[in-house]
């Protein structure tokens, strides 16, 4: 069953104020559609959450001295990428649950 939402929004034209009515469907074409939509809007916030800017900020700043302009990669680019994926699951797990 799909949600809806009557919606008013003010617009002004020539000093007069005109009330518009819109209905807005909140529901994606099937249930699916609408779990892919609830995940990435938790993803969204995660992302955009100050907590893990500064969590990741901190991690690039105490792992930006080992990456230099070389074409060649390194072995340790592995432990730094697992550590980072690490602190990034571990977030995720944190708000999630």
């Amino acid at each position: 069953m799909r949600k809806t939402s009557n919606i008013l929004i003010q617009v002004h034209l020539k000093k007069e104020k005109i009330l518009i009515d819109f209905l807005f469907n909140l529901g994606g074409i099937n249930q699916e559609d609408d779990e892919f939509d609830n995940i990435v809007g938790i993803l969204q916030e995660i992302v955009l959450d100050e907590q893990f800017e500064t969590s990741q900020n901190q991690f690039f700043r105490e792992n930006c001295e080992v990456f230099d302009e070389e074409e060649e990669n390194k072995m340790i680019y592995i432990n730094i990428f697992k550590k980072y994926q690490s602190i990034i699951e571990d977030f995720i797990n944190m708000v999630i649950y």
